[in-house]
């Protein structure tokens, strides 16, 4: 009789929100960790294994930089330019920290965190908002070390 794994309870996860977490753009993120509860738990779901931490912890990154976009003051165009920053470094670490070469790893924190229409929906106004500023979506100079993990 083997056990069922569970992951909420093995990484001590908060409860799933369920809808009450789709019902705000912000959603909810009861251990304020920058990452929303559902969120994290599919991410949990998604990388169960001990060894797949790098993952989990690049895949968080990226999921706070969506997140960023999501909720970003438009009228600030230094903070937006920064958030492109974060969501560059965010992205090249994913694809640093992926066993994976088919991007499956990153569509499916794009799934997960814009997982509503108003989320969605502010995605493609934060990216319309670049456009009609003249912000590139680009970062000069790579970053050879962007994942924050390796930054302790």
């Amino acid at each position: 009789n083997a056990k069922t794994f569970n992951v909420q309870t093995a990484y001590n996860l908060p409860p799933d929100p369920g809808e009450a977490g789709k019902a705000a753009l912000e959603g909810i993120d009861s251990n304020n960790n920058g990452v929303r509860d559902d969120v994290e738990i599919a991410i949990y779901n998604y990388a169960p294994r001990e060894d797949q931490e790098k993952l989990r912890q690049a895949m968080f990154q990226k999921a706070k930089s969506i997140e960023l976009i999501v909720k970003a003051d438009l009228s600030d165009l230094n903070a937006l330019r920064q958030i492109v920053v974060k969501d560059f470094r965010a992205g090249a670490c994913l694809n640093q920290s992926s066993p994976r070469r088919d991007a499956k790893d990153l569509y499916f924190i794009f799934e997960a965190v814009l997982n509503t229409p108003a989320r969605s929906r502010a995605d493609a106004i934060f990216f319309k908002t670049l456009r009609d500023n003249g912000i590139s979506y680009s970062v000069p100079k790579t970053d050879p070390n962007p994942c924050d993990y390796d930054r302790r």
